[in-house]
């Protein structure tokens, strides 16, 4: 950094002098560089930055195939891993990863579907199976149409459930644009932690619970 030139006061001001300030004002200067941006205001300079996204591999992250496939990455509810068909998510020894095959894509009239986990619990409200599923509506008996009415406790919080001591749990939300494009909305980031809270003993019906979970 160039020093500023001390003067006295009623000293000329000099070709040296003067040139000594320019250089010292263009040693202080801000120069954009990669990815930089600068803009000038009465009030100071702004600076911003255009930096590249870092790729975030994380549980339940959906990647479509088209428009008739998924790729989920693994996770785990309670600690146990939903499948595709009969195999596990990450795949076994002997086969690779599932995709989620949709066929025919489900869509609300909003054009908008969801990848799903659908649980289904045993007497005690314990996770028996787990299979990851597209549906046009999560919280309805078929996935296909609106539901009726709720199908658990009547209470704030929670999903309801289905028939047969099911719920079905949105990972991520399908979005197919006026272009006919299909895009994610990811829903789900992490593991998950699961608990039903039944309306009574000798009910089916529950409200079922879920947040971030251990892996």
């Amino acid at each position: 950094m160039t020093e500023l030139p001390f003067v006295r006061r009623g000293q000329p001001i000099t070709a040296e002098l003067w040139n000594k300030l320019v250089a010292a004002v263009r040693s202080v200067r801000l120069l954009p560089g990669d990815g930089a941006r600068l803009r000038s205001t009465p009030d100071g300079t702004l600076v911003g930055f255009d930096a590249a996204p870092s790729p975030w591999p994380h549980a339940f992250q959906v990647t479509l195939f088209g428009q008739t496939a998924a790729q989920i990455s693994s996770g785990l509810v309670n600690g146990i891993e939903p499948k595709i068909g009969d195999v596990p998510m990450s795949g076994t020894d002997k086969q690779p990863p599932p995709r989620l095959e949709f066929g025919k894509l489900k869509l609300d009239p909003n054009n908008r579907g969801y990848v799903a986990i659908e649980i289904t619990c045993d007497d005690k409200w314990k996770i028996t199976t787990m299979e990851m599923v597209q549906v046009a509506y999560f919280d309805s008996e078929n996935g296909e149409d609106p539901p009726t009415r709720s199908g658990g406790v009547s209470a704030i919080g929670g999903i309801p459930g289905i028939s047969g001591r099911r719920v079905r749990y949105p990972v991520a939300m399908l979005v197919q644009r006026k272009s006919g494009q299909l895009d994610v909305v990811q829903i789900v980031f992490f593991n998950l932690a699961h608990r039903a809270q039944p309306r009574d003993n000798q009910s089916d019906a529950a409200r079922h619970f879920f947040w971030p979970g251990a892996a």
